[in-house]
């Protein structure tokens, strides 16, 4: 979904930088792409990934997770470990969520200047589709 969609301003009103946002179905988080963690936040509910190409990104797991203070996550990285596109970064219990009334929205944000397209806003992408953003030269 496009971030104009997410009901927290700092994403809405891209004060952290332009990206998308996923409802979470599930409570596993992968990896877009091919990269290196470069930050995992206190708490587990946001990290940092640097892809091959130079694409920075900021995933943030849940709006308001903070407060749980990392009960519901279980992080299977660490910094400075090299993924690869699909593996397992993070595991959220969303039953905890629903009981923390925190919602199940993932935004993902560009930190850094690269240039891209975003083709797959608004709508349903699969496990593993990599067709949405496009790196621009």
């Amino acid at each position: 979904m496009s971030l104009e969609h997410v009901p927290d301003d700092m994403f809405s009103k891209y004060l952290l930088g332009d990206g998308f946002a996923i409802d979470l179905y599930s409570g596993e988080v992968v990896a877009p792409f091919k990269g290196k963690i470069t930050a995992i936040f206190p708490g587990g509910h946001a990290l940092g990934l640097r892809g091959d190409q130079g694409v920075d990104i900021l995933i943030h797991i849940g709006l308001n997770a903070v407060r749980l203070r990392n009960e519901p996550f279980e992080i299977a990285v660490q910094i400075g470990e090299v993924v690869e596109q699909g593996q397992l970064l993070v595991k959220a219990d969303l039953e905890k969520f629903r009981e923390g009334n925190v919602l199940p929205i993932m935004p993902v944000i560009f930190t850094n200047q690269a240039m891209f397209k975003m083709t797959c806003l608004d709508v349903d992408v699969a496990l593993g589709q990599s067709d949405c953003v496009h790196i621009l030269e």
